[in-house]
């Protein structure tokens, strides 16, 4: 939201010496959302680390991330809790309608049926790439989309129909929204237990990613009666990067 401070100017003659005006104070920090876990964990318990991961369905570095991901999830079982959360990326025509439809199918048929959606929408991602959609109309894009929800037994009308409702529509603007609140600006982007990852990246593998979590699976083991918080430096990888 702009916001236009008014500042209270002095009169023109005045003799004193007017104190600066208060500035204004800063918002919140936003709530952390939990994302979207392909692997969820029992109900109630919350594993020493999580590993968060932005993606953007359109995006081929994050395709790569989010299939290398998986391996590292098996791994580690229930000491890691691997989640995504969608990253429309602008400089991507597809991809806003690509995260409102994952949310149709959430919202309509379950987790376990968006990641199979995921799945399909990776698996035949060339055909939303720029090159592919530049010429396309809103509407074709749509049919395309519906056509791949109709592959995994979803109901094409009804996920038409999501694709013109506004609660949808809200429900991938606060996905977008959420991501540039945390500091995204490509995809994608990594977070171990809040705090940006730097040095990993799409191309990492298990034995890369072991690098990193395995000390900190051991220092929680160490603290795990002190209460101490795993941090980890920031960093932003550059694959995706709006310029």
């Amino acid at each position: 939201v702009c916001t236009i401070v008014p500042y209270n100017k002095p009169p023109h003659h005045s003799l004193t010496t007017a104190s600066p005006p208060t500035p204004p104070t800063p918002p919140p920090s936003p709530p952390l959302m939990q994302g979207f876990s392909p692997s969820p964990l029992p109900f109630k318990y919350t594993p020493p680390i999580t590993l968060a991961t932005f993606i953007d369905p359109q995006c081929p570095y994050s395709k790569r991330a989010f299939f290398s991901l998986q391996s590292v999830s098996e791994h580690y079982k229930d000491k890691l809790l691997l989640t995504f959360h969608f990253c429309a990326l602008p400089i991507h025509y597809a991809a806003f309608l690509a995260v409102q439809g994952l949310r149709i199918v959430e919202r309509d048929y379950g987790t376990d049926k968006m990641f199979q959606y995921l799945h399909l929408i990776f698996e035949n991602q060339a055909q939303l790439q720029n090159s592919n959609t530049a010429a396309m109309t809103r509407h074709e894009i749509v049919t395309m989309l519906a056509e791949f929800a109709a592959e995994i037994g979803c109901d094409m009308e009804r996920f038409r129909s999501g694709m013109t409702n506004w609660n949808y529509t809200k429900l991938a603007l606060r996905d977008w929204q959420y991501a540039v609140s945390r500091g995204v600006s490509g995809t994608p982007k990594f977070f171990l237990n809040d705090f940006a990852v730097v040095g990993l990246d799409s191309n990492s593998k298990l034995v890369d990613w072991r690098k990193r979590l395995d000390p900190l699976m051991t220092e929680v083991r160490e603290n795990s009666g002190d209460g101490a918080q795993i941090e980890e430096n920031g960093g932003m990888e550059e694959h995706g990067r709006v310029q």
